[in-house]
């Protein structure tokens, strides 16, 4: 993620329109970089339910 972060900034930056970039390109760039995050939290989610699937699922107990 730190590398598509990176990745991005820079695109990002370089479309900026004020300095003769493109504002359509700079927008898709924007909108790929929440698809991604959109995808690894998707992933993260499923992974988890996954583990509690195979471990069995550990309800925290609280004592007052």
């Amino acid at each position: 993620m730190e590398a598509v972060l990176e990745r991005f900034k820079k695109l990002y930056d370089i479309n900026e329109p004020k300095a003769g970039g493109s504002f359509y390109l700079q927008s898709k760039i924007l909108r790929a970089r929440e698809r991604i995050e959109a995808e690894v939290r998707d992933a993260a989610r499923k992974s988890q339910m996954e583990k509690e699937l195979r471990e069995g699922w550990k309800p925290k107990m609280y004592k007052d």
